[in-house]
């Protein structure tokens, strides 16, 4: 799929402009609040670990250091977020994003103790490594000024932040939140596709249920499923009280089924001698 996403081309879909409105009241409402809601809300191993704020792993991601974290990380949300939003749906998007927030949370919280982290960028990771799977040769503006194939720039990006979290990890910015976020995407995209390659590829198993059936439809004339001689002997009886009502009410007072019994009795007669059960003599 070739197509080139820029800054007009972001979708606005239901999810992506939710997560955009509440992470912008947040940063307002922490920006002009008396109180410092980031120490209760950000992410620091050691209040989930010792004091229980066991919320702190997905609320960090809606607080924001800055205008400008906040404004980049929603604008790269809204660039590439709608397109999977528009494939995956919803419901699906939105769990998919939490999770890419709680992988770079996890990381952190093993490999960075003392430090403290806000922001939804592991989040919005996560979503342009979908996007750059699901539309690998989507042309994209990488960093804002080079056209680049998305999934050429998510691996120079996946490098980047590799190195950088390596050479220098005390340097203001969470790159361990950055790579937990890619790395989740990674593994929750391509597992899922392995996973549906082997469900394809392995056997039915001996113990499901055999194919349905359909019912057969019994018959309407009971007779049809009797053997010949009783078949003969019911259709006898019917056909005597069918020209007994003839005589006494008229032709037209017989029903659709004493119709047909009385079609199918002429039907066995032809085919037996020849003989014809004539309507017309029963009129009177």
């Amino acid at each position: 799929m070739n197509r080139q996403f820029d800054l007009s081309f972001g979708k606005t879909t239901p999810a992506v402009k939710w997560l955009v409105i509440i992470n912008s009241a947040l940063f307002l409402l922490d920006s002009l609040s008396r109180f410092q809601l980031q120490p209760i809300f950000h992410l620091y191993p050691p209040d989930v670990w010792e004091h229980r704020m066991i919320w702190q792993p997905i609320s960090y991601m809606f607080f924001h250091a800055n205008p400008w974290h906040l404004l980049l990380n929603m604008l790269l949300l809204w660039m590439v977020g709608g397109s999977v939003e528009g494939t995956w749906g919803s419901k699906r998007f939105l769990g998919f994003y939490l999770t890419c927030g709680l992988g770079g949370a996890a990381l952190c919280m093993l490999f960075s103790w003392n430090a403290g982290v806000v922001g939804a960028s592991g989040a919005v990771l996560g979503v342009m490594t979908a996007f750059a799977l699901l539309f690998p040769d989507a042309v994209i503006l990488a960093f804002f000024l080079v056209p680049m194939k998305a999934k050429y720039f998510i691996s120079i990006l996946a490098g980047l932040i590799l190195l950088l979290a390596w050479q220098n990890p005390q340097d203001g910015t969470s790159h361990l939140a950055h790579l937990g976020g890619l790395a989740t995407a990674f593994l929750y995209i391509k597992g899922g596709q392995l996973l549906e390659g082997l469900r394809k590829k392995m056997p039915s198993s001996r113990y499901a249920l055999p194919p349905r059936r359909r019912k057969k439809r019994r018959p309407l004339n009971p007779v049809v499923v009797e053997s010949p001689r009783k078949e003969q002997g019911v259709l006898q009886r019917q056909i005597d009280e069918i020209l007994q009502k003839i005589h006494d009410k008229g032709l037209d007072s017989l029903t659709e089924e004493e119709k047909r019994i009385l079609d199918k009795a002429s039907w066995m007669l032809r085919q037996r001698d020849g003989g014809i059960i004539n309507l017309e003599d029963y009129r009177r």
